[in-house]
C-alpha cells in the first residue's frame, strides 16, 4: 500500500492520520493518534502499514484519502490610470469576477498560469 501523507488510517480501532512518510529508516510512516483524553501519540509503521517487521499482514488499514482538485488559476492584468501604465496584480485569481471585485475600475484582463492541484486535507 502507498500511504501519502493527510492519509486518514485505522489501527486496532484508532483513527489517525499520516504526517511523514519519511520518519525513521525501516519505519518511515508517522502516524498521529488521538486517545480518548485527546493526548497527542505518534507510532511508526513500515511502509506496508505493519508495526513491526515481523508481522505477518499489515495492522494499518487505509479509511480515506485527501481529495484532489484541479483548478486554473491567472494573473490579472491591470491599468492604472494615474501612472498611466499597465500592471500584473500580486495575487492569482481563479475566475474574471474575483478579478473585477480585486480592483473593478482598473481590470483589463486575464493570462493564465498553468493548472494547479490542490490537496484538501479534510
Amino acid at each position: 500500500m502507498n500511504y501519502r501523507v493527510g492519509d486518514k488510517v485505522d489501527y486496532l480501532g484508532m483513527a489517525g492520520v499520516v504526517t511523514e512518510l519519511e520518519a525513521a529508516g525501516d519505519y518511515p510512516l508517522k502516524v498521529q493518534f488521538k486517545d480518548e483524553e485527546n493526548n497527542l501519540l505518534e507510532e511508526l509503521f513500515t511502509e506496508d502499514g505493519k508495526l513491526n517487521k515481523k508481522h505477518q499482514k499489515p495492522v494499518l488499514k487505509l479509511i480515506s484519502r485527501p481529495t484532489v482538485q484541479k483548478f486554473k488559476l491567472y494573473r490579472g492584468i491591470f491599468y492604472s490610470p494615474e501612472k498611466n501604465t499597465y500592471y500584473i496584480a500580486p495575487r492569482l485569481f481563479k475566475s474574471e469576477a474575483e478579478a473585477k471585485e480585486y480592483l473593478p475600475e482598473q481590470f483589463v484582463k486575464l493570462v493564465a498560469t498553468r493548472p494547479i492541484t490542490v490537496e484538501s486535507l479534510k
